[in-house]
């Protein structure tokens, strides 16, 4: 019930007309709480109170969700019995309001859905940005100005189920919007399911595993509230790596190149697949480079297969680069690029740009580097947390971050029973959610138009919030919490499901 709250109130905050944590800017961007229709785009709602009162309540939901989320995680590793009926109840009472709102904290779905109305009107997207579409075409309109001109990055299974689902909706945005964020809560749920059959294996509590992934704030707000097609990646990808931890190779092959056609990020999958695929550590390094090879070999094989039978081909290659064009201080390697040209400047020297390209090129070396080390040591170490690792060290040092990005290696640690694992997957899911929300500005924005009384007890709840949130995660979950969780792994592996 109280992650209920939090999920509730993050859909009511997010549905205010003038909210910031959901673009509605036309009319046609969502059902309900959407501007007047001769409010232009660049127009924002006007603030007020109630304005300032949905900031405060997306903010304090967030906190919640993460609350509730830690709570129901220490409470099951220490032995409270949840079965998968509550898990399941858990997910569904959490995800319904996130569903029933706007896209939350990004708007890439919209782009998606632009994406899709171009494959069914028989344009590429790997040769035309949504901008090809028309300055009338509300799926023109509702796409990111960053992004209209730009190609898709994404495979060709992804654009190619994209747009049958546009067609299938009547080339309509909204009916598009919502069958994209099905899609999003399908892949999730695959991520849970191929999750705790990777736990199994590793004689993990698969019921910690699944509330680990699907009940996850980040996994929630983000992907099933943000609509993200790294839903369906990384759900491939659980169900790839569980199918090599059973031995099945070739299906594990066979998927793993099936997540790679949604986002390339999931290629690094075949690598890690086929270089464990001989199992014993005592295996020559040439070995395991050879399997590697075969197993990248066939997963490209499958997505010539796909290119061709789609008709889109290899051009997602060309769209990589496109992130790389926002400049966040979020991003590390783009941080410390940008903080160097700040002090460049300082002497007046210019040169930002150049420091910035150079911060990025050591990030991806270093990112490659430490890939290698994994890989180098996951036949001792062992599959999933040497890809774990490895996936999330890819998206912290790639040239552009967003905070769904780090599910892609969240997803698998939450099946390792190790303490580094757990307390990643722990911060990382309850905190990063908050990376990247505009919360500074918008607030001090939406005080200047509020009541006196309104913004004091806001802020005050919202504060509590957080600092509830701190307290709960550090002293009661991460370091009590996590030592008692040996006791439950101990009594899971030795009484098996009479613990779940």
């Amino acid at each position: 019930m109280l992650g209920l709250v939090g999920s509730a109130a993050v859909a009511v905050g997010a549905s205010q007309p003038a909210s910031p944590y959901a673009y509605k800017g036309l009319p046609a961007g969502w059902f309900f709480g959407v501007p007047a229709a001769g409010l232009s785009p660049a127009q924002p709602a006007p603030a007020g109170a109630a304005a300032f009162a949905g900031v405060l309540a997306v903010l304090f939901g967030m906190a919640l969700l993460a609350l509730a989320w830690l709570w129901l995680v220490r409470w099951r590793l220490r032995g409270g019995a949840i079965g998968w009926r509550g898990v399941s109840a858990v997910m569904l009472a959490w995800s319904l309001p996130l569903l029933l709102t706007a896209p939350v904290l990004s708007r890439d779905v919209y782009t998606y859905a632009a994406q899709g109305q171009m494959v069914s009107l028989g344009v590429s997207p790997y040769l035309h940005g949504p901008a090809v579409l028309g300055a009338t075409s509300p799926f023109d309109r509702l796409t990111d100005p960053i992004w209209r001109p730009s190609v898709s990055p994404y495979g060709p299974a992804f654009l190619w189920l994209d747009g049958r689902l546009v067609a299938w909706s009547g080339h309509q945005v909204l009916a598009s919007v919502v069958a994209l964020r099905l899609v999003a809560l399908v892949g999730v749920v695959a991520a849970a399911a191929g999750a705790a059959l990777v736990a199994r294996r590793l004689g993990t509590d698969p019921v910690v595993t699944v509330l680990l992934v699907a009940c996850s704030p980040l996994v929630l707000l983000d992907l099933v509230g943000g609509a993200h097609n790294d839903a369906p990646m990384v759900g491939l990808l659980a169900l790839a790596v569980a199918a090599a931890m059973s031995r099945r190779l070739v299906l594990a092959t066979f998927v793993c190149a099936l997540a790679a056609a949604v986002k390339l990020p999931a290629a690094l999958g075949l690598v890690f697949i086929g270089w464990t695929a001989p199992g014993s550590p005592a295996t020559p390094l040439w070995r395991r480079a050879a399997t590697a090879a075969v197993a990248l070999a066939a997963g490209a094989g499958v997505l010539e297969v796909l290119a061709v039978t789609t008709g889109l081909g290899w051009g997602f290659t060309r769209g990589l680069s496109n992130a790389g064009v926002v400049h966040l201080w979020l991003d590390p390697s783009t941080g410390i690029g940008m903080a160097i040209g700040k002090l460049l400047g300082l002497f007046d020297l210019s040169g930002q740009a150049a420091a910035v390209s150079f911060a990025r090129a050591a990030g991806l070396l270093v990112a490659a580097a430490a890939v290698l080390v994994l890989l180098r040591r996951s036949g001792a170490t062992g599959l999933v947390p040497a890809l774990g690792w490895a996936l999330l060290v890819a998206a912290v040092l790639d040239s552009a971050i967003e905070p769904w990005y780090l599910s892609w290696g969240l997803v698998l640690l939450s099946a390792v029973d190790r303490r580094s694992a757990r307390a990643v997957v722990l911060a990382g899911s309850a905190l990063c959610c908050f990376l990247g929300v505009p919360i500074g500005s918008v607030i001090v924005h939406q005080l200047e138009a509020s009541r006196p009384a309104v913004a004091a007890g806001g802020a005050v709840a919202t504060a509590l919030a957080v600092a509830l949130l701190a307290w709960s995660g550090w002293s009661r979950l991460l370091r009590p919490g996590l030592a008692a969780q040996e006791v439950t792994q101990a009594a899971y592996r030795g009484g098996g499901e009479r613990v779940v």
